[in-house]
């Protein structure tokens, strides 16, 4: 018994003690025996007896296949449970991974907020799917982009999803599109912002290789790369 743990030791003594308890206070049947040359125990041939009544070799064999059965369902239960975490863990897996394979782009809080995950567990998922190659986390600007490990997208296209993955950026985006040769101060007048935060977009842009600019005077015009043009045109379809 050495290679049982103490607090499993004392799980199987108080398991075991209530077995016998039952066993105590249960009644049983004694009827006449079936078979020929036996003696029917005094006091009738049907009455109902004490489990300390009951023959020692009866009462020695439920004990012991009571501990039989206690000490199969200790060794099975912790394999059992593993596998249940295994099984709830892949599947928590599977949506992490069907998320990112539906929104290229997406970081690990959103994730976490969409899928109602907690924030540790999608890192964690992020990890092990990042190892097992099944996705590509790409550092853009202050975020880490995740995308499925495919060829179904170029350095561009991610750049252009991640920019997509904000709402102001990606009107920004399809209105320089609309509008080529718009300036800071339109960009900034049309979505209502300061001219400031306009600069910041472009800046970001201009990083990422999403839009170029033609300085005409004091003002700098702006352009979508050519096939930066065609990447949005297929993902506003």
């Amino acid at each position: 018994m050495r290679w049982i743990k103490p607090s499993i030791r004392i799980l199987l003594l108080i398991l075991l003690i209530a077995e016998i308890t039952s066993n105590a206070y249960a009644q049983y049947d004694i009827g006449a025996s079936p078979l020929p040359n036996t003696t029917v125990i005094e006091g009738g041939a049907n009455r109902n007896v004490s489990f300390w009544e009951l023959p020692l070799w009866i009462q020695i064999a439920s004990v012991t296949a009571t501990v039989i059965a206690l000490l199969g369902a200790l060794k099975i239960a912790p394999i059992f449970i593993g596998k249940l975490k295994h099984l709830v863990e892949n599947r928590r897996r599977e949506r992490i991974y069907a998320y990112v394979q539906s929104n290229p782009g997406s970081t690990v809080r959103d994730i976490a907020r969409d899928e109602d995950i907690n924030i540790g567990s999608v890192k964690y998922h992020v990890y092990q799917l990042d190892m097992a190659k099944r996705i590509i986390p790409k550092r853009i600007g202050k975020f880490l982009r995740l995308f499925q490990n495919s060829n179904k997208y170029n350095d561009k296209e991610k750049m252009v999803l991640s920019a997509f993955k904000n709402e102001t950026s990606k009107s920004i985006l399809i209105y320089i599109k609309d509008n080529p040769g718009a300036t800071n101060k339109q960009v900034a007048d049309r979505f209502y912002i300061k001219e400031s935060s306009a600069h910041w977009y472009m800046g970001s842009f201009l990083r990422d290789r999403l839009v170029k600019f033609v300085k005409e005077g004091k003002h700098k015009k702006f352009y979508i790369e050519e096939d930066v043009v065609q990447i949005i045109q297929r993902l506003i379809k």
